[in-house]
């Protein structure tokens, strides 16, 4: 069964365990090259605990900026966890949050076998300029 999210958008936990509802698009289940990046680096190492620096340092695909506002969406979600104790923002991936990127991978890999291509056709047809 595929990772869902909670009613406001976020996973949650009760009594039975993760209440989750369908995926649904919004910006982080939404292809884009760095954002793919990002999510590989976060899977790659789940323990790891990373700043918004060392993230943008280890995808250099991805500015400083994506990797600030993936990090930001991720943190909204419940997917990743502000680790107390540091001076800086630091983050580390829950285990929800591997899920559902691992998830959403998968989805972008089998939707189209390059995505990129996709979503500039998409822009072509929609803005023909």
């Amino acid at each position: 069964m595929p990772p869902r999210f909670s009613d406001r958008g976020q996973v949650g936990i009760d009594a039975t365990g993760p209440s989750m509802r369908p995926l649904s698009p919004t910006p982080l289940t939404r292809y884009n090259h760095s954002r793919a990046r990002i999510f590989t680096a976060l899977l790659a190492d789940r323990a790891r605990k990373w700043t918004v620096a060392e993230l943008a340092e280890a995808v250099p695909e991805a500015s400083t900026d994506a990797a600030r506002t993936t990090l930001y969406l991720l943190l909204a979600d419940r997917l990743v966890h502000q680790s107390p104790g540091h001076r800086r923002m630091t983050f580390h991936l829950t285990e929800d949050g591997a899920e559902i990127l691992h998830h959403v991978l998968r989805q972008w890999r089998t939707a189209s076998p390059d995505p990129r291509r996709t979503t500039r056709l998409a822009r072509t047809n929609n803005n023909p300029k």
